[in-house]
């Protein structure tokens, strides 16, 4: 573990801004917290640990499920198209249509990040270099919650 040191491991130490930056563009050596020459492998592994802790700590949202049960559908579209069934293809192409559609609206939600609102809502700026991911996404859980709290009451 000794090349661990080089990396964010963990999305309490990661930077929400690397954190967005690898999301948007695939460039892991946001995952580097130095300037070593970047192990890909490495780097890969350590984003999906941070992706898991990211999902047990906050979860999915419905968009987010949504886009998951259409990727699948769309797989089991195209096993049907391999196997010999051309009539299942316009359903495919469809489906792939409605999937590029939602990465295009997911894509919008995820990188517009709600900064300005969250900043708003806390009364500070806040420096996405520095703040983690962690920290982060906690603030946006808790304004979701304030905000539910605050229609039912």
């Amino acid at each position: 573990m000794r090349y661990s040191r080089n990396y964010y491991t963990s999305i309490k130490e990661l930077p929400v801004y690397n954190w967005w930056q690898m999301h948007e563009g695939n460039n892991f050596s946001f995952m580097l917290k130095n300037d070593a020459k970047i192990n890909e492998k490495l780097a890969i592994k350590y984003f999906k640990e941070c992706q898991k802790e990211f999902y047990v700590e906050f979860g999915l949202d419905d968009k987010f499920k949504e886009y998951l049960k259409k990727s699948i559908e769309l797989e089991l579209l195209n096993i049907q198209v391999a196997k010999g069934d051309k009539s299942q293809q316009i359903f495919a192409e469809v489906c792939k249509i409605e999937l590029e559609e939602m990465t295009l609206e997911l894509q919008k939600k995820v990188y517009n990040h709600g900064i300005m609102h969250v900043e708003k809502y806390m009364g500070f700026r806040l420096d996405t270099k520095t703040i983690s991911t962690y920290e982060f996404y906690a603030y946006v859980k808790q304004i979701e919650e304030d905000i539910k709290h605050m229609k039912t009451t």
